[in-house]
């Protein structure tokens, strides 16, 4: 049966089937526990906040068991439905935007490691043999079902999934299972390739981070410079400010929106929007005040807007991206804990100190390889979106049945026979 949620369902390719996943998956919840309880002793936990952090559709148990968060509690307290078996899909049940509403992983779990299912999950495990562990891994990331997920999704601020809901939610597939597996080979392949453009960006920033500390830290020295170092306090170097409240509201009303609104996200370089107008103009230090990203420091230039949880650091003679890339080693040590939340205001900015070249020309060299090892990465993580996006597009025809995988032995056999 399908859902009232659309009335545009794909078109039903032949050897293809609708179903409910109520018809699919019987559905239980997970073990409530807190971060803080979770340690490197005890069994393996999946925490949703873990799901919501990986790239992976899949967790292998056996590879990644060092890896996993561990409980450390008796499994006679643990029901059952809560231990994770070979083949079950764990969806988050949470989220703190409409996007990770759909996350969800698949587990591998052939040697039966005791590996609890936790907090805000929701675990389905199969009723019948009609998907195929691999197939399991796509399957609910096509626009259709992604579709249904956002229409059940409720909430305000955080949006979240029942399980009496998630079992209305309709599944499209073939339902020959070689085809399943060979649907589930081409986006393997995709995924591989991927992870070895992740590994190697990761290989670069680590690169990049160890050049970056012994250069900012005088560690290493540029051959042509020997003149000493000098300690400055932050307020000495730079006009300390602050930017303003800047709503959605303002950023969807703004008729040409050319200027970005830099806020305290780290995600997309910190841009939150663009509005008409700006209220900086050049080479700026900013960071985050307060929230889970205080203290993380950004070099910027040109014209755009900060929101009020953004300071700024208007500097008088140095280089915007050697400071701010000093900063964000030095800050982490001087970010508060206030009620809970994460502090770096202006007033503690302004008296850090922090040990710079005396000559600018020092600081725009070491800046300069700076930016050139950032330039590296850039085009490395072009390639990664490239290679990602190809795969959003392969997904949606081939887990759709537009376009379809013929199997090449069948091909062959067929024309033989005639």
């Amino acid at each position: 049966m399908i859902s009232s949620f659309d009335t545009k369902i794909p078109v039903l390719p032949q050897g293809w089937e609708f179903k409910s996943l109520s018809d699919l998956f019987d559905f239980s919840g997970g073990y409530s526990a807190t971060r803080s309880q979770l340690s490197n002793k005890g069994y393996c936990y999946l925490h949703y906040g873990d799901i919501h952090t990986t790239d992976k559709s899949f967790i292998n148990v056996s590879e990644d068991f060092e890896d996993i968060p561990k409980l450390n509690i008796d499994l006679e307290n643990i029901n059952p439905n809560y231990l994770l078996k070979d083949g079950d899909v764990v969806f988050v049940d949470a989220s703190e935007d409409y996007e990770g509403v759909t996350k969800h992983l698949v587990i591998s779990n052939k040697n039966n490691i005791p590996f609890i299912s936790g907090l805000h999950t929701i675990v389905a495990k199969k009723k019948t043999n009609q998907l195929q562990k691999d197939y399991l891994r796509y399957c609910f990331q096509t626009e259709f079902v992604r579709k249904q997920f956002l229409f059940y999704a409720a909430g305000a601020k955080v949006s979240g999934i029942s399980k009496s809901n998630i079992r209305k939610i309709v599944l499209l597939f073939p339902n020959c299972v070689s085809e399943q597996e060979r649907i589930a080979s081409v986006l393997i392949d995709i995924d591989n390739l991927l992870n070895n453009f992740n590994k190697l960006i990761l290989k670069k920033k680590k690169i990049k981070q160890g050049i970056t500390y012994q250069l900012l830290t005088s560690q290493i020295r540029l051959k042509k410079y020997t003149d000493d170092w000098v300690i400055k306090k932050v307020e000495e170097i730079g006009q300390v400010g602050r930017g303003r409240v800047i709503s959605n509201i303002e950023i969807s009303k703004s008729l040409n929106p050319k200027y970005p609104v830099f806020s305290s996200q780290t995600s997309n370089k910190g841009i939150m929007g663009y509005i008409d107008s700006y209220d900086f103009d050049g080479d700026y230090v900013t960071w985050t005040t307060d929230g889970a990203n205080a203290g993380t420091t950004f070099a910027r230039t040109g014209r755009f807007n900060c929101t009020n949880v953004c300071g700024t650091i208007k500097l008088y003679d140095s280089n915007h991206v050697f400071i701010a890339e000093l900063l964000n080693i030095i800050n982490p040590q001087h970010v508060s804990i206030h009620l809970g939340n994460p502090k770096l205001m202006n007033d503690i900015m302004k008296k850090i100190e922090i040990k710079i070249p005396s000559l600018r020309n020092e600081q725009n060299d070491i800046a300069n390889i700076i930016l050139d090892l950032d330039k590296e990465l850039d085009i490395l993580e072009t390639k990664r979106k490239k290679i990602l996006n190809l795969k959003k597009s392969v997904m949606q025809e081939i887990l759709t049945g537009k376009t379809r995988l013929i199997k090449t032995e069948i091909n062959n056999a067929r024309k033989i026979k005639t």
